[in-house]
């Protein structure tokens, strides 16, 4: 998005004077918006992703549980078990199952190392496609690592951000 763009949409919604919980249904929005799009340039075939891809995919099968780092509400289950299905140098992608997937942008993945001891990897979620296997529905969620730096600019959004009581 341009500067100039950036700053008309600024410039509206400031005359506007939106209430925070208007601002939340907003942000809220826009992130659904970016969701069904990040999903729509995610359906490609396998064939045509593997062609996009500039690293190699080691496929595996290890079973992991998944946390949820932002989008908690009181109440909702924070981990769920998962299976990785392939890992790179800068994210991996995951399987869990349908009914337990509750969205969030930024996941914690831990699942044992090579040496027995637990590994935790921070994600953001990229994209979400649904899987049948077996009569059986699945989420297969694309991932990209998150450097530290982006983890704690996200420790420190979570904090300031209140829950709007509805």
């Amino acid at each position: 998005m341009s500067d100039s763009v950036r700053e008309k949409i600024k410039t509206k919604l400031r005359a506007s004077e939106l209430s925070l919980e208007d601002l939340y249904d907003i942000e809220s929005f826009l992130k659904e918006l970016i969701n069904d799009t990040e999903s729509k340039t995610a359906q490609l075939s396998d064939e045509e992703g593997r062609k996009l891809r500039r690293e190699v995919r080691f496929e595996t099968c290890l079973r992991a549980k998944v946390a949820r780092i932002t989008d908690i509400k009181p109440g909702e289950v924070e981990e769920f078990p998962a299976v990785i299905l392939d890992i790179s140098r800068s994210g991996m992608s995951l399987k869990v199952r349908k009914e337990h997937y509750l969205h969030s942008d930024f996941i914690k993945v831990s699942f044992l190392g090579p040496r027995g001891h637990t590994k935790d990897i921070y994600l953001k979620v990229l994209s979400v496609q649904d899987l049948r296997e077996k009569r059986e529905l699945w989420n297969r969620l694309g991932c990209r690592s998150v450097s530290e730096e982006e983890l704690r600019a996200l420790h420190e959004q979570e904090k300031k951000r209140k829950p709007v009581v509805l």
